[in-house]
């Protein structure tokens, strides 16, 4: 799963911010990896938990709170794709994207890479087609 956040307000706006790692901390803090700099965000604001396929914001108990769809996370709450979050004057658009098989392959180099290919099945990842069955 990719967790892209689309920044809807401010100088901004339009402005993209992947979340590649499984804890992305939103504050004012050094160890934040999004600091945004407003006073209506709290040091250690809110977290953007990602496990097994399962994204969720979690809220620190900041003083302004952290909003999904307008309401207000007590502790922790599923992200869905599409969902509006709100951490203090920022307003951001969930968008959640399932990648569909795995890491491709590199391209084939020769006919015997081909042949070995082949002869070894199918790569770590892939299924055997059946669109013959």
């Amino acid at each position: 799963m990719e967790l892209t956040l689309k920044l809807l307000t401010g100088r901004s706006a339009g402005q993209e911010i992947k979340v590649k790692s499984a804890k992305f901390l939103i504050g004012r803090a050094e160890d934040c990896n999004l600091r945004p700099h407003s006073d209506l965000i709290s040091r250690h604001h809110c977290a953007i938990l990602q496990q097994q396929g399962v994204c969720a914001i979690h809220d620190f108990g900041s003083k302004n709170g952290t909003l999904v769809n307008g309401e207000r996370v007590v502790g922790q709450r599923e992200l869905r794709n599409a969902d509006m979050l709100k951490i203090g004057n920022l307003e951001f658009e969930v968008q959640l994207t399932s990648r569909v098989g795995g890491d491709k392959r590199p391209k084939v180099k020769d006919v015997k890479d081909a042949a070995l290919r082949t002869a070894a099945g199918p790569g770590k990842g892939e299924e055997e087609d059946i669109s013959d069955c």
